[in-house]
């Protein structure tokens, strides 16, 4: 009867824990997402999007695949992230949702873990503490492998755990007990130092029977699995610690080890006090093994990462984020010699208080920047994502966004040749994107409009309405010169966006589109006749339907005369002639006789010369040459 009762105790209990779990995951996935659209995705952010394939969304899975496995030495978080952007879309709110629901689940399973280890009590305490480290929830929502690094570790630690105390293994035990060594190692090139205090632990505290063969038998299976990523992750590793940014700002490891303890405290150093107090009365009086086989493991992936640092420095205040696991694994052990304190009940939450106070400052003052690398370049930033939330549904297609940025590099390809412009223009919004550096003026400025506007004749002109560049003044008269304001389409105390066309151009003009039968696209046709300069200026902007059409067919524009002669003709141009989108051509009239004129437009098979046929969307009218406008030369 004692038994039962005993039993029913445990159940409620577990009960009572399990329940207690549901605010614990709500916290952090609330501060996680708090963030999702605070800041736009900084460089390292960028790289993930542009390895998910932000850059061609339309691109076939083979050419995908073929790109990441030459571009990224590991890539199981960037497999991960395409199929997820497939799924949800590119804004940066659904892609960064990933690294929340990954942190959210690394919540999950971190008490999962601890309640096998020290009790559900203490699992609580330790997912509470997990869900509310600043430090950790920094990675809750930026677009990086460190959520996914996290889960793994968690998940294997727990795997391990539970294989070596003997717990009932099947073969779907052993298969994803070497599916998540591989999974690992294929997130993140530090993962070998978590296998390492693992391996550690596994040497010298785990019996030597037929279950610890069987274990390091799964381990080697796989990393096995891994051996053709090596030579890769050894050159990016070797690259990362090798360049300028990290060798200046690298500290010792001796100057690391304070900072690490403050960013485990939440920022609160005192609380220090406390668990060491804890920590010793624990040892003396209550010796736990399972608390000293973790320790083990922590001290191994804590003290070899920082030989590793010792020998080729590379980590910084802003690059804390590879210590994040080994931050992940003490605090299982924060939690559990608070709960073996006496008066634990009084302690706890006191500790608690304290900590969340540590936490509600370093969030509040932003000072979690500092350690998650981007702080020194996001006031440089122009708030493209304020700007892509603004417009949404409200852009024109085949338009130019005209901005302003104070980092000139957001126009660079960062990485597989994609900017932070182009994804936040392109890929969001489906324009294109043309930001201008504010340190120019005069003829550089002119210079700068005329490259990143190029012949787009829709604008559509975005600023902070409260932070205008000291150039701006002199952009918008660049920018007036040659078109014409409309509406305002965005008016906020933070944003303001207004239409403009160029000056020839009614602002509800509508597209005069054709579509071709090979797919090709005329997106917009117009031209403006100069009586004065005997001259008429030819726009016309194209879609191509796939990449193999450029290669084939040419464009032709030609001025014909009533009876159907060519009289004017420009030269003929390939499609890959930088004429996608926009191709601009000036034609003479200065040897014209009076009289009507036409311009047509006309697509041919460059090897054929066969016109394509066409349908003009306004009209119905099918044919293989097609009026651009008519006009008049009067005697």
């Amino acid at each position: 009867m004692q038994c039962a009762a005993k039993r029913q105790t445990v159940t409620q209990l577990d009960k009572i824990y399990l329940a207690a779990m549901a605010p614990v995951l709500l916290l952090g996935f609330a501060l996680g997402a708090a963030q999702l659209n605070v800041d736009i995705l900084w460089v390292d952010e960028m790289h993930s999007v542009s390895a998910f394939g932000a850059s061609d969304p339309s691109q076939s899975i083979q050419a995908y695949l073929h790109a990441l496995a030459r571009n990224t030495y590991v890539p199981l978080y960037y497999f991960i992230g395409a199929g997820w952007a497939y799924f949800v879309g590119w804004s940066q709110v659904a892609l960064r949702y990933s690294s929340l629901l990954l942190g959210a689940l690394s919540v999950a399973f971190l008490y999962r873990f601890a309640a096998d280890v020290f009790g559900r009590r203490a699992a609580w305490l330790a997912a509470l503490l997990f869900a509310s480290n600043a430090i950790i929830i920094i990675f809750f929502h930026e677009l990086r492998n460190y959520s996914l690094w996290l889960l793994l570790s968690i998940v294997h630690l727990w795997q391990y755990w539970r294989l070596v105390d003997g717990a009932k293994a099947d073969a779907f035990t052993w298969t994803s007990f070497i599916v998540t060594t591989a999974a690992l190692l294929y997130t993140h090139p530090f993962s070998p130092f978590v296998l390492l205090g693992l391996g550690l632990h596994h040497l010298l505290l785990v019996a030597k029977e037929r279950r610890w063969w069987q274990v390091t038998f799964a381990w080697g299976a796989g990393v096995i699995a891994f051996l053709p990523y090596l030579p890769l992750v050894l050159s990016g590793v070797a690259e990362a610690t090798n360049s300028r940014s990290v060798m200046e700002e690298s500290l010792s490891s001796l100057e690391l080890i304070p900072i690490l303890a403050h960013v485990l405290a939440n920022g609160v150093d005192v609380l220090w006090v406390a668990v060491v107090v804890a920590a010793g009365w624990a040892l003396w009086r209550k010796r736990s093994p399972a608390f000293l086989r973790l320790c083990v493991i922590f001290t191994t992936v804590t003290i070899s990462l920082l030989v590793f640092h010792a020998l080729d420095p590379f980590v910084s205040t802003r690059r804390l984020r590879y210590f994040l696991v080994a931050l992940t694994f003490a605090i299982p052990l924060v939690a559990q010699v608070l709960n073996l304190l006496p008066h634990s009940r009084i302690v706890v939450p006191l500790f608690l208080l304290v900590w969340m106070a540590g936490f509600y400052s370093i969030y509040q003052q932003a000072e979690h920047w500092k350690y998650a690398g981007h702080h020194s370049l996001l006031v440089a930033h122009p708030p493209l994502h304020r700007f892509a939330d603004a417009l949404q549904s409200k852009t024109r297609p085949y338009e130019a966004m005209l901005g302003f940025t104070q980092a000139s590099f957001l126009n660079s390809g960062l990485h597989f040749g994609f900017s932070t412009v182009e994804y936040y223009s392109e890929t969001v919004l489906g324009v294109h994107g043309a930001f201008i550096w504010t340190g120019l003026q005069g003829n550089e400025l002119r210079e700068e409009f005329s490259q990143r506007v190029g012949d787009y004749p829709y604008l559509t002109f975005v600023y902070q309405t409260n932070d205008s560049p000291a150039n701006f003044l002199e952009a918008r008269t660049l920018l007036e010169a040659a078109y014409s304001p409309c509406e305002v389409v965005v008016k906020t105390d933070a944003v303001f966006a207004q239409r403009y066309n160029y000056h020839t151009l009614e602002c509800d003009r509508q597209l005069r589109s054709i579509e071709y039968d090979n797919g090709i696209r005329v997106i917009d046709r117009f031209a403006d006749f100069n009586r004065q300069k005997q001259s008429i200026r030819v726009v016309t902007g194209w879609e191509i339907a796939s990449e193999e059409q450029l290669d084939v067919y040419n464009v032709s524009i030609q001025i014909i005369s009533t009876d159907w002669q060519s009289l004017v003709q420009a030269p003929d141009r390939h499609l890959y002639d930088h004429i996608v989108p926009w191709y601009v051509v000036e034609l003479s009239t200065a040897d014209l006789p009076a009289g009507d004129y036409n311009v047509m437009v006309i697509l041919y098979d460059r090897d054929t010369i066969k016109k394509v046929a066409g349908v003009d969307l306004a009209s119905g009218l099918s044919s293989d040459m097609h009026s651009v406008v008519s006009f008049t030369i009067e005697s």
